[in-house]
């Protein structure tokens, strides 16, 4: 019997995210080894560091000896967990900048392979462009940030495939949206929201937030709101259970979200303010509406055509099972690219 692959996995815990991930790449074979929730465990290993946080913040004024203890406490633990585990390749953390610098730079030749994939704009995160030297391969879903360094690659996202046929979903009428709040995003939500409805097209629309105001005025502009984070696994419902997908990009960034994906993978409509997704090979203007304020009754026609099947080649490339044999080239896989930028 074959061994399987071991993965060393790091990724945001955010929405349940990591655990997807993880339970996805453990449905395909692989051995993973996840050290997400180790990241962010953190507590002062004694009560004397403890103190000497509070007098650097109140007497020194130096608020950042906290993060430097937290990156000295939390690179042991990782460390200490990796030598738990013999005969490790391969290793893939997505969003490496959450994680301490110092303990990439201690586990570079731990691996014959350690990937980095960068899933938001770098420009929002720039502490990011440090990480990149202690990785073999390092890539951006952004095309612009292409530009800013000669040693990044482009890649997609991706969409789960495997832990999808064992999840129940009731109905698949009305569009579902999902988002934290954010202030660029309110106003295209509010749009489309209200040409929806103008149609009778049943929503499901979600704003997240923990910030009462931020609640009040989701409410006050007619959305469902939450103060708790729905899991992916939940988010997943939600999406096969609806017929049209609602994606409004941050204004920052040109990258495909997930929910592009998503309606690549489960066969959805999608309505979308990111016009660059016209720039990729998968895009049927049939499946996809580019949001530029359309009026009832083109929505309307848009949500009644019935949805036209990809073809098999590309809903395989999108989704992690070659999503990974790419970023570790690990056997026969799809290239993923991502468009040129002027």
């Amino acid at each position: 019997m074959q061994e399987r692959v071991k993965i060393v996995f790091g990724a945001p815990e955010d929405f349940g995210f990591s655990d997807a991930i993880k339970n996805e790449l453990t449905i395909q074979g692989y051995h993973v080894i996840d050290l997400s929730r180790i990241n962010n465990n953190f507590k002062y290993p004694n009560i004397s560091t403890r103190i000497n946080n509070l007098f650097h913040k109140t007497f020194l004024n130096d608020k950042k000896y906290k993060s430097k203890v937290r990156s000295k406490v939390i690179t042991a633990n990782l460390i200490e967990e990796l030598e738990k585990h013999q005969n490790i390749n391969y290793a893939l953390f997505i969003r490496p900048d959450l994680f301490p610098l110092d303990f990439f730079k201690s586990v570079k030749s731990k691996f014959s392979k350690i990937v980095g994939y960068h899933w938001d704009g770098m420009n929002r995160y720039p502490d990011v462009m440090d990480y990149i030297p202690y990785f073999n391969d390092f890539f951006v879903f952004d095309p612009l940030d292409l530009k800013s360094n000669i040693n990044i690659v482009g890649c997609t996202n991706f969409y789960l495939s495997r832990i999808v046929s064992r999840l129940n979903s009731v109905g698949n009428t009305g569009a579902f949206s999902i988002n934290s709040y954010q202030k660029d995003k309110i106003k295209p939500l509010t749009e489309i929201k209200r040409t929806l409805e103008s149609i009778s097209i049943p929503l499901n629309f979600i704003i997240y937030s923990k910030n009462k105001r931020e609640i009040k005025e989701a409410n006050e502009l007619g959305f469902e709101t939450s103060s708790f984070m729905t899991t992916y696994q939940e988010n997943l419902n939600h999406v096969l259970s609806s017929s049209l997908l609602i994606d409004v990009q941050i204004q920052s960034q040109s990258g495909l979200s997930f929910r592009i994906f998503e309606s690549i993978g489960y066969d959805k409509k999608l309505i979308t303010t990111n016009k660059d997704v016209a720039n990729y090979e998968f895009y049927d203007p049939n499946n996809i509406l580019i949001w530029n304020n359309q009026s009832a009754q083109e929505c309307l026609a848009f949500y009644r055509s019935p949805y036209r099947p990809l073809p098999k080649e590309v809903k395989e490339k999108y989704a992690l099972d070659n999503w990974i044999k790419f970023v570790l080239k690990l056997g026969n896989f799809y290239p993923i690219t991502l468009p040129k930028t002027v």
